[in-house]
């Protein structure tokens, strides 16, 4: 996992601690210094290609924690 999947997976982790809901791909764009929504998505593809990341099947703000990650501290 490089510097910038860390980021943003902290920062997930931390928006679903405080507000009980995944922020938004523009959320993580601009909280986490990511140039567009479209890079902060890519981003987001790569973590859920590893494991760290569940993205639902329906919904509003479909990113999870995945299950491994949950109990994981990033």
């Amino acid at each position: 996992m490089n510097e910038r999947q860390l980021k943003v997976l902290k920062y997930i982790k931390h928006h679903i601690s405080v507000y009980g809901y995944a922020p938004t791909y523009n959320e993580i764009a601009k909280d986490c210094d990511v140039s567009s929504d479209s890079h902060a998505h890519k981003v987001v593809k790569a973590l859920v290609r590893d494991g760290h990341l569940d993205i639902a099947s329906s919904g509003v703000r479909k990113i999870r924690l995945s299950q491994a990650d949950s109990n994981n501290n990033a």
